[in-house]
């Protein structure tokens, strides 16, 4: 396993939202004071380095603005979602192509058929990338949209703050069906299919997954209600992660609704890697993170990156940064895990 640190900046900064596209990394820059807050900023920078030669290409100034979710790449331009707009930055110049001036919160961005599908508090914006013009906008009877927007089998998904995953039709944006969860947790991940179910982890006491023609419940499996949750599918398994209150990683078969395996791990972020292997961002008993490599089978580790001279102190207590990703292509991993920096590991 090669491994590579690029230094980002001399001045203690956050790294975040990192998107490879060949040689090229984009990359938010959220600068702070090292003793201050991990959700602070004093400034926002948003570039793009060639990671061969480690040069700079552009710089854009983002100011007092921050990132709100993953910028995202489409032909020529680079979407960024901020509080005051959603921006379309030329890959080649970093200059602005367009701006669309909005009062912008718990923002998602995803293309779909070409088209952008920006999601404001409790609305999904659909959008036009060459021109910045809206085409559809709707607004839903629910606080906040809690995912970006995916398709599958030509309808919209997204998951929402009112314990339910909603169905869209994508040529009106009207709620079509309705995925409802117990209680009154929010779902807080992107929900994801195979074959005939819908399956989302949640902050609810269940992973569950639903049959996607009749609404009814196919699984669930017991989670912790209240620990926040994220997850990631590889072919027929979701690993679900669970943070505060329990700290866990568990591997569902989808295919048979049956548990495989649970470790007790403290993970911010899980990326396939290769080989059968998963590599997370964990904490350590030590209070310290790492790199982590995992048997994706039976959810050993079964190799760890250390911070090397830098301690995480105690604003790291509980995860990392929420901007602190894992971006991968086919040849190559970026992980955020320290300030100031990213780690380059080749597959």
């Amino acid at each position: 396993m090669k491994i590579k640190t690029i230094i980002l900046d001399t001045k203690y900064c956050y790294p975040c939202f990192p998107i490879l596209e060949n040689e090229f990394l984009y990359i938010g820059l959220r600068f702070t004071d090292s003793n201050a807050a991990i959700n602070t900023s004093t400034t926002y920078i948003f570039q793009k380095r060639n990671i061969e030669l480690n040069q700079i290409i552009w710089t854009f100034d983002l100011n007092i603005n921050t990132l709100l979710c993953k910028p995202i790449l489409f032909k020529n331009i680079v979407l960024l979602s901020t509080e005051n707009g959603l921006l379309a930055i030329d890959k080649l110049n970093g200059k602005i192509i367009w701006k669309l001036k909005s009062k912008i919160s718990n923002s998602h961005l995803s293309i779909i058929e070409n088209k952008i599908y920006l999601t404001n508090k409790n609305s999904i914006e659909v959008i036009n990338p060459e021109t910045g013009k809206r085409e559809m906008q709707k607004k839903y009877r629910i606080k906040w949209i809690d995912s970006q927007v995916v398709i599958y089998k030509e309808k919209l998904f997204v998951s929402t703050s009112n314990s339910k995953i909603i169905e869209i039709n994508k040529k009106n944006l009207e709620i079509l069906k309705e995925f409802k969860y117990p209680g009154g947790w929010a779902i807080g991940t992107t929900p994801e299919f195979y074959k005939n179910q819908i399956i989302s982890n949640s902050y609810a006491s269940y992973i569950t997954s639903f049959d996607i023609d009749s609404g009814e419940i196919i699984w669930r499996i017991k989670k912790n209600a209240g620990s926040e949750p994220k997850q990631l599918k590889i072919s027929e398994f979701i690993y679900a992660i669970e943070i505060l209150g329990v700290y866990k990683l568990t591997a569902i078969n989808l295919e048979k609704g049956k548990k495989v395996w649970s470790k007790d791990y403290h993970i911010h972020e899980l990326a396939e890697f290769k080989d059968g292997t998963l590599l997370a961002t964990l904490k350590q008993k030590n209070n310290q993170f790492c790199i982590g490599l995992i048997n994706a089978e039976n959810g050993d580790l079964t190799s760890l990156v250390n911070s090397n001279d830098f301690i995480f102190d105690e604003k790291f207590q509980y995860r990392l940064w929420r901007e602190a990703t894992i971006e991968s292509d086919k040849n190559k991993i970026i992980v955020c895990f320290k300030p100031s920096e990213v780690t380059l590991i080749d597959k």
